[in-house]
């Protein structure tokens, strides 16, 4: 069975490098495009135990599971915080722009999580690759 890096995020970068890096460490990247089918996207795969890293924007599309607690300002957070409530262990990095310090400080106040900022797609394969092998 082949492991799995989720990323969520609702803008239309392309993620081609980051995809082929990922395949030649032997993982397969999977991306949801808001928070809602992120957060099934997590469980499911926490659930069969192919989940190694979660890579998320932090501003982006709710969706209706978060609609009622998120703006769009801070979803990724949120989806963050409910990974944890639910028990999904595996890393978190937060690829964003966000600027707001109480948003970021939030951010990174989730266990096992690190914020990236928004970089080009090779330095997050990169960055990515790193903490991979950490898990290893």
């Amino acid at each position: 069975m082949q492991m799995k890096v989720l990323l969520v995020d609702d803008q239309a970068y392309s993620f081609s490098e980051l995809k082929e890096q990922l395949s030649d460490l032997g993982y397969d990247l999977v991306r949801r495009t808001d928070a809602s089918e992120g957060l099934i996207e997590a469980l499911e795969l926490n659930r069969t135990n192919t989940l190694r890293l979660i890579i998320l924007d932090i501003i982006m599309k709710a969706g209706r599971e978060f609609d009622n607690v998120t703006d769009g300002r801070e979803a990724g957070v949120v989806l963050a915080e409910r990974l944890r409530q639910e028990g999904v262990k595996a890393p978190i990095m937060y690829y964003t722009v966000v600027s707001d310090d109480e948003i970021k400080e939030r951010a990174i106040r989730v266990t096992r999580s690190r914020y990236i900022g928004k970089i080009a797609a090779d330095s997050i394969a990169r960055i990515a690759a790193k903490e991979l092998k950490k898990e290893m």
